[in-house]
């Protein structure tokens, strides 16, 4: 109930580039979240606002040489797979995993990433954020405004408690990429 005052206390905030929220002298109830949304036209960005709070963990992360360095507040619940084929190209393996986010989330505690645009399978930019010295891939943004991106999981130093949670473009998956547990397996080589 704390994250979810301070959340709601105060007077309207911006959020994606709107402004939502209620009167500075009054916070909602957790009843009230979707009349409150209703009122402003903004009733599933305040559900989801309230349920990122509910859930939000503070990572950090770095590229693989240390010069690009970040923290988030990321809900961990928002980890995905992706298998399009820009993601099996632009990593070298079968997928891709990110945890999606808001821009505003991000914060860059080191060097700025490089930024390399290319045109999604889907056809939308897609703007691909990486360390200008070792090329490790960092975060992706798009076109649709600051709540299109996304952390790649293998920069957070906290990725062993951010399980995936859904898959998308499981038509280009790999065949043989659910079928592993016959395969030998080593814990270190």
């Amino acid at each position: 109930m704390q994250l979810y005052t301070e959340l709601y206390a105060g007077a309207n905030r911006k959020v994606a580039g709107r402004t939502v929220g209620g009167r500075s002298d009054r916070v909602p109830s957790l009843a009230e979240v979707p009349i409150a949304g209703r009122a402003f036209g903004h009733r599933f960005l305040l559900r989801a606002h309230f349920l990122f709070w509910r859930h939000a963990m503070r990572i950090d992360g770095r590229c693989h040489c240390g010069l690009v360095t970040y923290e988030a507040d990321i809900d961990p619940e928002r980890v995905s797979i992706c298998h399009c084929a820009d993601c099996q190209s632009l990593t070298g393996s079968p997928y891709r995993v990110t945890v999606i986010c808001t821009g505003e989330q991000i914060r860059m505690t080191g060097k700025r990433p490089k930024i390399y645009t290319k045109t999604g399978d889907n056809g939308r930019p897609r703007f691909q954020h990486f360390c200008a010295e070792c090329g490790s891939p960092l975060f992706t943004s798009g076109e649709d405004g600051p709540d299109d991106w996304g952390i790649r999981w293998g920069s957070i130093r906290q990725r062993s408690q951010l399980k995936p949670m859904r898959q998308i473009w499981c038509r280009s998956a790999a065949p043989w990429i659910h079928d592993l547990t016959g395969l030998p397996a080593r814990p270190g080589d």
